[in-house]
C-alpha cells in the first residue's frame, strides 16, 4: 500500500508540474509532494534530513552552478555565443549547425546541462528563427547536447555530483577517466543528426540582418567580469582540492563576489558612460542592466568552521 500511495503522489506532482495549474511554479509541486509524503508516514522527518544532509555537498554546488549560470545570462553571454556561431558560419547553414552543437556542449560541460537546456536552447531558437532555418533540427540538437554533453565534468550533471561525492573523485580524476568517453559521445551523436537532419537542413542561410556580436551585449564591462570568473571558476576546479578546498566553496564565493558592492561602482561608472554617449544598456533581446538586477541570489558558503552567510 506504501509503494501505492507514493507513486500516486509523485504521478500527481509530475502530472501538476507539467499542468502549471494557476501558473505556479514547478517548485511549489515538488514542496508539496514532500509534504505529502510526510503528512502520510511514508517518509519520516529524520530521513527526509538524513537524505538532505547525504548530498549537502552535491545540492548545494548545484544552487551556487545555477546562481553562476543566471549571472552569465544577465551578461548576455548566451545571446552573444549564438550571434557569434552565426557569424563566423558566415552563410552555410552546416557550419551552424556544427557551431551550435559545439557551443552547447561547451555550455553543457561548463554550466550543465540544465544552463544549455534553460537559458541557451530560447536564445538559440530566437537565432534561427531570424535566420529562417528550420528549427525542428536545433530543437533536437539542444535536447541532445545537453544530456550527451554531460558526462566530462562533475559539475555537468547532477547524477555526476552525486558519483564524485559517493567515491570521493577530484574533478581532475573524473574529468581524466571521462574525457575519451564524451569526445567518442559527441562525435557520435554530431554524426547520427547530421545524417539524420540531411533533408531538413537547408545549403545557406542570410545572415545580414544579424546584429554585431557587441550590440546584444548589455554591458561589456559586466561581460568581461564573466568571462574572467568563468576562467577563474574553471581552472579552480582543478586546483581547489591541491588547496584543501571544496570546489563548492569556490564555485559559491564566486558567484558571491560577482555580486559583491565592490563590482557595483565598475559597471555603473561604464553604463553612465555608454548613456551619456546615446548607447542603451539594455541588449536588443530585452536583458536589462544588471546594475538593477544585481541581488539575484544571496549565497552562503562553507567555510572550514561551519556555514557562513
Amino acid at each position: 500500500m506504501r509503494i501505492v500511495v507514493t507513486l500516486a503522489i509523485f504521478a500527481a506532482m509530475i502530472a501538476l508540474m507539467v499542468a502549471r495549474p494557476r501558473r505556479w511554479n514547478e517548485a511549489w509541486w515538488t514542496m508539496l509532494a514532500a509534504a505529502a509524503m510526510l503528512n502520510f508516514g511514508l517518509v519520516t522527518p529524520h530521513d527526509a534530513l538524513g537524505a538532505i544532509l547525504a548530498g549537502k555537498n552535491a545540492l548545494l554546488f548545484l544552487l551556487s552552478l545555477l546562481a553562476l549560470s543566471l549571472l552569465v545570462g544577465k551578461s548576455g553571454f548566451f545571446e552573444w555565443a549564438a550571434v557569434r556561431c552565426a557569424r563566423v558560419a558566415k552563410g552555410d547553414a552546416h557550419t551552424l549547425y556544427r557551431n551550435a552543437f559545439v557551443a552547447g556542449a561547451i555550455i553543457t560541460a561548463i554550466l550543465s546541462l540544465d544552463t544549455t537546456a534553460v537559458m541557451l536552447t530560447p536564445v538559440l531558437l530566437a537565432l534561427v528563427k531570424r535566420l529562417k532555418v528550420p528549427a525542428a533540427s536545433y530543437v533536437v540538437l539542444c535536447a541532445f547536447v545537453a544530456n550527451v554533453g554531460s558526462l566530462a565534468l562533475p559539475i555537468s550533471n547532477l547524477t555526476n555530483l552525486l558519483f564524485a561525492d559517493a567515491f570521493r573523485q577530484t574533478f581532475a580524476a573524473f574529468a581524466a577517466r571521462m574525457i575519451v568517453p564524451q569526445l567518442v559521445a559527441l562525435a557520435t551523436t554530431y554524426a547520427v543528426l547530421r545524417w539524420h537532419f540531411r533533408r531538413e537542413l537547408p545549403d545557406r542561410f542570410d545572415g545580414e540582418s544579424l546584429p554585431e556580436p557587441a550590440s546584444v551585449v548589455p554591458h561589456p564591462a559586466y561581460f568581461l567580469v564573466c568571462f574572467i570568473v568563468l576562467a577563474v571558476v574553471l581552472i579552480g576546479y582543478f586546483l581547489a582540492p591541491l588547496l584543501g578546498l571544496e570546489p563548492m566553496y569556490l564555485l559559491s564565493r564566486a558567484a558571491a563576489c560577482w555580486q559583491s558592492p565592490a563590482l557595483w561602482p565598475v559597471v555603473c561608472i561604464f553604463e553612465q558612460w555608454a548613456n551619456s554617449h546615446g548607447t542603451s544598456s539594455r541588449s536588443s533581446l530585452g536583458y536589462s542592466s544588471p546594475c538593477r538586477d544585481w541581488k539575484i541570489w544571496v549565497l552562503s558558503a562553507r567555510k572550514p568552521g561551519g556555514w557562513r552567510a
